[in-house]
């Protein structure tokens, strides 16, 4: 899905203007391909322009604009389709790995500190589920 974010603008003590931890575009795509009748292999996209916060400086009385720079992250689903065990029981794998190109990104805080959150690096998920 695409999203479009149009928010009103804030006025900061300095008189400049500035959009408040919105970004103005946020965009999220997938892709999904059936490699074979029990194989699905799925690609995920996450775009974040670059968003603004105003918060106090070190000596806690001044306040600046911070800007969070903008990022884009991707994620891979491999799914093991549906196995008979048994006669009653079946089995499902899928691995994910999420930011699957290790990029270093940040979310903004909704305090003053710390500003800015370090997002996970790339991370590995094996899940399995069984049915009886």
């Amino acid at each position: 899905g695409i999203r479009h974010v149009n928010p009103e603008e804030s006025t900061a003590d300095s008189g400049k203007h500035y959009v408040k931890e919105t970004p103005k575009n946020r965009y999220k795509a997938g892709l999904s391909y059936d490699v074979q009748e029990k194989l699905t292999v799925s690609l995920f996209f996450d775009y974040c322009d670059e968003t603004k916060q105003q918060c106090y400086a070190l000596d806690g009385v001044s306040k600046e604009i911070i800007t969070i720079d903008d990022w884009i992250t991707a994620d891979l689903n491999v799914n093991f389709g549906e196995y008979k065990l048994s006669e009653r029981a079946t089995a499902m794998l899928s691995v994910t790995v999420n930011n699957i190109l290790d990029e270093d990104y940040y979310h903004m805080s909704q305090r003053n500190s710390p500003i800015k959150y370090r997002q996970p690096p790339r991370t590995w998920w094996i899940s399995a589920m069984i049915k009886y």
